[in-house]
């Protein structure tokens, strides 16, 4: 699929993976697209999850410790090993914070950064933090990332002067 703007979009708790190229796409606030590239099968995968940690016997994908490990398998049983996957997170670090502790965004990021060491899977590109929230296309057959900072940042974002990147498009580091 050439069109990126009518390709394959990834709802909240769904995982896509393509062995046959393409783009896809999802739009993240507090949420965390995790993008995983194999270089030398040319295919990749793409979740977008909602929460860190899923409470126990839940096996949801809304949870990034579930959704990042479901994408590897997936990725697996097309062929790939572990050690040919890179991987991209992108994702908002702020969001509505309960007193005293991180942000749903903030635990969402660290659990994506902590599954994916767990998993023996090299993070090449990180585009998270600050308060705006991003549309994602990830090619699956190439491993570009394009992500774009939406401009509706939150009066109330304590990160409302900081500088986020306009647009990242992150090439396939070999």
């Amino acid at each position: 699929m050439d069109s990126k703007e009518s390709c394959p979009y990834v709802m909240t708790g769904q995982i896509h993976t393509s062995s046959t190229g393409g783009w896809l796409r999802t739009t993240v606030g507090s949420c965390i697209s995790v993008c995983l590239y194999d270089n030398r099968l040319k295919q990749g995968g793409m979740n977008h999850f909602i929460l860190s940690r899923s409470p126990d016997g839940d096996n949801s994908d809304r949870y990034g410790n579930n959704s990042i490990v479901h994408m590897i398998e997936k990725l697996r049983q097309e062929g790939s090993n572990r050690s040919d996957l890179t991987a991209r997170i992108i994702g908002v670090g702020t969001s509505i914070t309960i007193s005293g502790t991180d942000s749903a965004g903030s635990r969402n990021i660290k659990v994506a950064e902590s599954v994916l060491q767990e998993e023996s899977i090299r993070v090449v590109e990180r585009h998270t933090g600050g308060c705006h929230g991003r549309k994602i296309f990830f090619n699956t057959g190439t491993g570009q990332v394009e992500a774009t900072a939406l401009n509706d940042c939150l009066a109330s974002c304590k990160f409302k002067g900081s500088s986020c990147k306009n647009r990242l498009t992150a090439p396939v580091a070999d």
